[in-house]
């Protein structure tokens, strides 16, 4: 109950973050947009005295940047706004530092040489500021886009997460995104201290399985992992094949490995008893890896555990 709790809190704030993220943008979409019809007729104006080919020139530096975006962060764009403001300035163009901060801020220094032509302009500033209010626009749509897919993967793996088949049949199924369900799910946990390492197949590997239940062998091995660690180390996730010469059979193996304290020998095997827990009063039943231990049982599989100071391994082996 204490790790579905932190699970649901995590998960909460998961969401939240795309949320606020939608709103702040539809917000500027707004002001952009009430900006860009007080300033239409000035702009529609200006531009029916401009010749065609300055027009096209105009649209397509408006244009490109919904397609194709290069955005620069700290040394890097401090030093390309420098270098476009040097270039602006002998170009003579008005408030070149200020075209320059936006230029490289908005991600469109790629369109240079099309201000490059305008800018020298005596109402070059208009055009530029109604145009760079599209390109804003087009930024903050990018960001709903991208915040409604990251609360539709959260969302997806939640479906996954809770989902039981209640005939109880074996299905088909993709056992990384198996396994990727449920780090989603504690992405909060996971992000700020823990650098996860995957070493999977190069394809897909399917297996039948109850996948519900499976989530459930990730759930409890990967939070155990998270909090032996304290919330920081890393964490490895790999996936291989073998075929057992004796029985002629294929295996997947999966390998959840952290860098935390380790499990001394004097419990190790004691692990998966039911109610055995080192943990505090209130922190853990002892029942997880007993779960752990009779699903993959039911999965005619079986799991191991390697653990070290500073290293732990557990090796859930199933039949392909």
């Amino acid at each position: 109950m204490a790790s579905l709790g932190q699970l649901i809190a995590g998960i909460a704030h998961e969401i939240n973050n795309p949320m606020g993220a939608i709103k702040a943008s539809s917000q500027l979409i707004l002001e952009n947009i009430k900006n860009q019809i007080l300033n239409q007729e000035k702009i529609i104006h200006l531009l029916s005295s401009k010749p065609l080919e300055k027009r096209k020139l105009f649209f397509k530096w408006m244009t490109e940047p919904f397609e194709k975006r290069n955005q620069l962060h700290g040394s890097e764009a401090r030093k390309q706004k420098k270098l476009i403001n040097e270039k602006l300035e002998r170009l003579g163009c008005k408030d070149s530092e200020f075209v320059a901060e936006e230029v490289v801020d908005s991600g469109v220094q790629n369109g240079l040489s099309i201000i490059e032509h305008l800018c020298h302009e005596e109402d070059f500033l208009d055009f530029f500021n109604y145009g760079i209010q599209y390109i804003h626009t087009s930024r903050n749509l990018n960001s709903i886009l991208e915040s409604i897919q990251r609360v539709s993967k959260i969302l997806y793996a939640l479906k996954n997460f809770s989902h039981f088949d209640k005939k109880g049949n074996k299905i088909n199924t993709d056992l990384i995104a198996n396994i990727e369900t449920v780090l989603i799910l504690y992405n909060s946990q996971i992000k700020n201290g823990i650098r996860i390492v995957r070493e999977y197949p190069d394809s897909n590997l399917y297996i039948d399985c109850y996948p519900n239940d499976l989530i459930q062998v990730w759930t409890n091995l990967i939070f155990n992992a998270i909090q032996a660690m304290s919330y920081k180390g890393v964490l490895t996730i790999s996936i291989q094949t073998e075929k057992d010469s004796f029985t002629n059979l294929n295996w997947a193996k999966i390998q959840i490995e952290d860098t935390g304290t380790g499990i001394s020998d004097a419990i190790k095997d004691r692990i998966f008893e039911p109610f055995f827990t080192t943990k505090e009063l209130g922190e853990g039943s002892g029942l997880g890896l007993d779960i752990v231990r009779r699903i993959v049982q039911k999965h005619d599989g079986k799991i191991e555990v390697f653990s070290k100071p500073g290293n732990k391994i557990f090796t859930v082996s199933l039949p392909i």
